[in-house]
């Protein structure tokens, strides 16, 4: 008798394990591109969840799928023939078909234990791959301490749904904190050395794209949100369909993807999950970059199409940085023994001029 209920417990596992009920359903991955190839990778980074239906209706040795949240987006599963996870982008929810980044070996089924592997990325056209470097794994949230305890956010379904005054995949970035005017920093440049006049402030934009927050000139038209790695400068007029009734409105949903915009003006350096200028939660600070080669002067779509890689970006000649024009006596104090007013503006000393660091 006893046996029997062993064997019928030891079943019950083993059904539950190749129906995904044990697995992670939500997985948070970022892709990385130092030394790679493939500019448009870090477009896919983000949520993907588990594919529950798929994955009850597959045999163990076909592994999990998790796809990712927005449209047209790829999915991460386990290939049993090669014993990998992968990457890809293939319509048939095939985890060896059409390979573009891979784990290195592993029987594991469990693909937060693919995080402590090297990953690598396929080379376009050929059976080559190289090592992909800061590659980023981790569930969104394992309990609620990871979403900062209770005041900042709940941890459901290993995601963090974070309280109205934060914001963020584990809810670290207070909204009240966050930069509400963006302008370029005099002491480096007062204008963008690039190919086409750029705005050089913006005002925050109600709503995220990507997690982080949006800032719009309203004037030209100019729009910076993050997509995946990099903070991206476009203009709502060249970087969407001229039958796109509602880009801003659109962007901060899943519909869309980064690897979709037909027009982008120039890149930030990457920023890394977790890393301090992930932390701030704006692109103030950053290195910014345009396209070098054929694609400089031309539109062109961040998808894998295109081909661009990260060698292609160069840096701008007078090496602009964004600053918070809006001042805070604690977060983003004013020069030179400044002041910083009620309204948000700073009250210099000492014959000094201009805005907060």
């Amino acid at each position: 008798g006893l046996l029997i209920i062993v064997m019928s417990f030891g079943i019950l596992v083993y059904i539950r394990q190749i129906s995904g009920y044990f697995a992670t359903e939500n997985i948070y991955v970022q892709f990385g591109d130092s030394d790679d190839i493939r500019l448009d990778l870090a477009s896919h980074s983000g949520f993907y969840v588990l594919d529950t239906d798929l994955s009850s209706r597959r045999r163990r040795s076909d592994g999990f799928v998790y796809r990712e949240e927005r449209n047209g987006g790829g999915l991460v599963g386990y290939c049993s023939q090669k014993s990998i996870w992968t990457f890809s982008r293939n319509n048939n929810s095939d985890a060896c078909d059409g390979i573009e980044v891979q784990s290195g070996l592993t029987d594991s089924f469990n693909v937060l234990e693919s995080s402590l592997l090297n990953w690598y990325v396929r080379l376009p056209e050929s059976s080559q791959s190289i090592p992909m470097h800061e590659f980023y794994l981790s569930s969104g949230c394992r309990n609620n301490d990871d979403c900062g305890g209770e005041d900042r956010g709940m941890c459901s379904n290993n995601r963090c749904i974070c309280s109205p005054d934060y914001s963020g995949v584990r809810c670290v970035h207070r909204a009240s904190s966050t930069c509400a005017a963006l302008e370029l920093n005099e002491l480096f440049s007062i204008a963008f050395a690039s190919q086409r006049a750029i705005a050089s402030s913006y005002d925050l934009y109600p709503g995220e794209c990507y997690n982080r927050p949006i800032y719009l000139n309203q004037q030209t038209g100019d729009i910076i949100f993050f997509a995946g790695v990099h903070w991206l400068v476009t203009n709502v007029h060249y970087a969407f369909p001229a039958s796109e009734e509602h880009p801003l409105e659109r962007i901060q949903t899943s519909s869309f993807h980064a690897r979709d915009i037909k027009y982008v003006d120039l890149f930030s350096e990457r920023v890394i999950f977790r890393s301090a200028q992930d932390l701030r939660n704006s692109p103030v600070g950053l290195n910014w970059f345009e396209l070098s080669g054929p694609s400089r002067n031309s539109l062109f779509q961040l998808s894998d199409k295109a081909e661009i890689s990260p060698s292609d970006m160069v840096p701008l000649l007078s090496f602009p940085r964004f600053l918070c024009s809006v001042c805070n006596k604690l977060t983003n104090p004013c020069f030179y023994e400044g002041v910083c007013g009620s309204d948000g503006a700073c009250v210099c000393s000492h014959s000094a001029t201009g805005k907060p660091k």
